[in-house]
């Protein structure tokens, strides 16, 4: 049966003498007051074209201690949606075609025999018996187990494996956060941070130490409807004994009464993240029904 305007009314006016009445108890210390941010998490179709998986939906809580001539509680609770990419080192790995080969005058001689394999002209033949493939032989003896083989050509043109990235990810953060406010007045602790400091109370969760913040630039992206200014910045982390610079594309602004950060963290080097990364922001919906 269609709604009436009465009822809506009515409907109205009881949520605002139930909100009144929190915010009563709140006053007078009689307990919390509580505030439920909503979830907001990107596409299930732009993640399969990013390729970039769901690693985690969480929950979290926090609580607040203000004061208004007394002190009172504020209880929060925002969601925290993670995404995971898994680097690879062709991310980073230099174009083959521009490898040039060794043509220097120091380079070993040698002449193709009748088997096809290339071998010394002075090879000892004892020697050869011992080996399985003449051309495990350079210049005469058995090439030496421990120096680098063909297959280290990459890591080679890399200066060595950046930072462990074989084993890195790539990761996407979308936040969601109540937007609290009491009086007028913003307690919501991300509010009000710009974006390297945004950056930096995440990776400090983390336990990772981003140095030498940067932004590089700053782009228009529509997301939920509206244009919204995000933001990119380069910072080197220290892995391994060897320094990384990352690219961090993040954006903050508010919807629905809940503030939203979203954030891409990836090497400054993995060609065409950056634009995964938009596509991701872009791709958010919000306010979604909580798993």
């Amino acid at each position: 049966m269609p709604s009436s305007r009465r009822g809506v009314l009515a409907g109205g006016a009881t949520g605002v003498l139930a909100l009144t009445a929190g915010c009563l108890d709140f006053i007078r210390g009689d307990g919390p007051l509580e505030f439920e941010a909503a979830l907001a998490t990107p596409s299930d179709d732009a993640l399969a074209e990013t390729g970039y998986e769901e690693a985690a939906i969480d929950g979290e809580e926090f609580d607040e201690t203000v004061e208004f001539g007394v002190e009172r509680e504020i209880h929060a609770s925002f969601w925290l949606a993670s995404y995971t990419k898994q680097a690879s080192l062709e991310d980073l790995s230099p174009d083959a075609d521009a490898i040039e080969p060794d043509d220097s005058d120091d380079a070993d001689e040698v002449e193709e025999e009748d088997g096809g394999g290339l071998v010394p002209d002075d090879i000892d033949e004892e020697l050869l018996e011992e080996v399985d493939d003449p051309e495990d032989l350079i210049d005469g003896e058995l090439a030496d187990d421990e120096s680098p083989s063909s297959e280290s050509g990459v890591d080679d043109g890399l200066g060595g494996s950046p930072a462990g990235l074989s084993d890195a990810e790539y990761t996407f953060l979308a936040v969601s956060s109540p937007g609290i406010e009491v009086a007028g007045q913003s307690l919501n602790p991300l509010e009000g941070m710009g974006s390297a400091q945004l950056i930096e109370e995440f990776l400090d969760q983390a336990d990772a130490d981003v140095e030498d913040l940067e932004q590089v630039e700053t782009l228009t992206l529509e997301v939920l409807g509206d244009q919204r200014e995000v933001d990119r910045l380069h910072g080197t982390v220290t892995q391994d004994g060897m320094e990384v610079t990352l690219e961090i594309t993040i954006g903050s602004f508010t919807h629905e009464e809940d503030f939203l950060v979203l954030a891409g963290i990836h090497p400054a080097a993995a060609d065409g993240e950056a634009a995964n990364v938009e596509r991701l922001m872009e791709s958010v919906e919000h306010p979604l029904e909580t798993p």
